[in-house]
């Protein structure tokens, strides 16, 4: 009874080694196949270090001896998401378009989530000009997380089309999907922004104001005050901006609000700046005027003067309007301002040294020279 005892402990323990051993080898083998390298403990012929081999074959430019371990991995687990693709990369890579075709139309039928096949399709959809199908597929491969220059550059190409940019437009003003921001995003070129976003406007379709936010927010910081405008009047309704001074009751200031137009606040150890709800407090410590409020506007060449509620006295308060980005430092006392046809233009508000003022609203007037 007591032999029988020991040799059933021993059988338990046996089987909870190799339980063990398995299991150990089957998260090396999922190891292998998420980070493509291969284990040296495992054998070539498990399912996830077969697509290890695989991949760094056709990375190395192997890819005949990339297709047996390819196929070595399907077979082993056919339903395992990339394995069908993986294939047909390597059928690709190794001259053979006929049987990777077939790889990539099974690939497809077993759920979107393959950004190999994603990448394909979309590749295959611009070439045909099926721009609607194109998009579809990046958003496919955006939503996996898997887009890449390649990509990027794939969807540029179908935007510089007038077909191809309609159907863009026509999936963010519907879906309104995460790559939007990136369609926006910082690193595109401010002319390019430009364009796409006259595009927009000229489109006839609707956005919601939270998706034009982004670039009506991009544009205006680059100092495209008409351009910005334009699109938020376009898609935003009652919801428009003042002009020509966007937020004249310094309700941004404090940071509140959705609206991209804003005024950009210049903090310095010598001014205090504060927001009262119903306007803002300055004042200015130091013995030269200092720049404290400054935003992009879009005028019709001129002179203009500045008026303040309350209103001020003496130079307390001095406007500048430049052509640029940059505010430069007016006279002393400048009430007014002139400012000729450019395409940017910027409005700076300075304080007086040694001022100290409240303004609840202020607006520009168009004075004779």
């Amino acid at each position: 009874m007591v032999r029988q005892s020991a040799f059933a402990k021993a059988a338990t323990l046996s089987a909870l080694a190799v339980l063990a051993i398995v299991s150990v080898a089957s998260g090396l083998d999922r190891h292998a196949a998420l980070t493509g390298e291969p284990n040296p403990f495992l054998p070539s012929g498990t399912p996830g270090n077969a697509t290890a081999i695989a991949k760094q074959l056709v990375n190395e430019g192997q890819a005949e001896a990339a297709l047996p371990f390819a196929a070595t991995s399907l077979a082993r687990d056919p339903l395992r998401p990339g394995a069908v693709s993986l294939l047909g990369t390597a059928a690709f890579a190794a001259d053979d378009p006929a049987r990777g075709h077939l790889a990539m139309v099974q690939s497809a039928r077993l759920g979107w989530r393959d950004p190999a096949a994603n990448a394909y399709w979309l590749q295959q959809a611009v070439d045909r000009q099926a721009s609607d199908e194109a998009v579809l597929r990046f958003d496919l491969l955006y939503r996996t997380g898997r887009t890449n220059v390649r990509a990027d550059l794939l969807l540029n190409y179908l935007d510089a089309s007038t077909q191809g940019r309609r159907a863009i437009l026509s999936y963010l003003s519907t879906a309104s999907p995460g790559w939007s921001a990136w369609y926006w995003g910082t690193e595109a070129d401010p002319a390019l922004v430009r364009d796409r976003a006259e595009a927009v406007v000229q489109s006839g379709l609707g956005f919601d104001c939270g998706v034009v936010a982004g670039p009506a927010r991009r544009l205006y910081g680059d100092g495209w005050r008409g351009d910005a405008e334009r699109l938020w009047r376009a898609h935003c309704g009652a919801n428009t901006v003042a002009s020509p001074v966007a937020d004249p009751s310094f309700e941004t200031v404090a940071g509140g609000g959705d609206s991209p137009f804003r005024w950009s606040v210049h903090r310095s150890g010598d001014v205090t700046l504060r927001a009262t709800g119903d306007g803002i407090e300055l004042r200015n410590r130091a013995a030269t005027q200092r720049l404290v409020l400054s935003q992009p506007v879009d005028l019709a060449a001129g002179r203009y003067a500045l008026r303040t509620v309350p209103e001020t006295t003496g130079d307390a308060i001095n406007l500048s309007l430049d052509c640029g980005t940059v505010p430069l430092r007016p006279a002393r006392s400048n009430p007014a301002a002139a400012v000729d046809t450019c395409e940017r233009q910027v409005l700076g508000l300075w304080v007086a040294p040694r001022a100290e003022l409240t303004l609840r609203r202020v607006a520009l007037q168009k004075v004779e020279r």
